[in-house]
């Protein structure tokens, strides 16, 4: 924060993207688990893809990938036992695409810290 970078990406990882980062799969088991069908390693819901996240913002990446319903989940140390992800959609994103990303991680026991306050409201209350 002293540097001026509050809010923003600097490059400057906590976690630096390489080969040798935390992947997916694990949450994916935990989706499994929690009733989810997972179809190539991809989580598709409600016309929306929630994809971990690569330096990029999901703005800049729904545009270059053409994927306009992106929301990116951050990185933790063990999706097995996180109980916090944040979600950053893209500004392409419905609030519907968005909200069956948060619901499917609240499925998982997974609470949501949203990233982008743009164009989105969250739920305040637990589904059930």
């Amino acid at each position: 924060m002293e540097a001026g970078r509050k809010g923003h990406k600097s490059g400057q990882d906590f976690c630096p993207y390489s080969e040798g980062n935390p992947s997916a799969p694990p949450l994916l088991e935990r989706l499994e688990a929690a009733g989810t069908t997972i179809i190539e390693q991809q989580i598709r819901l409600g016309g929306a893809v929630l994809a971990l996240t690569d330096r990029r913002m999901a703005t800049e990446r729904a545009s270059s990938d053409g994927i306009s319903k992106l929301v990116l989940f951050g990185l933790t140390f063990d999706y097995r036992k996180t109980s916090r992800l944040a979600l950053e959609p893209a500004d392409q994103a419905s609030n519907v695409a968005v909200s069956c990303a948060y619901v499917l991680l609240q499925k998982a026991d997974i609470t949501v810290s949203p990233v982008s306050y743009t164009h989105l409201t969250l739920p305040t209350k637990r589904i059930v």
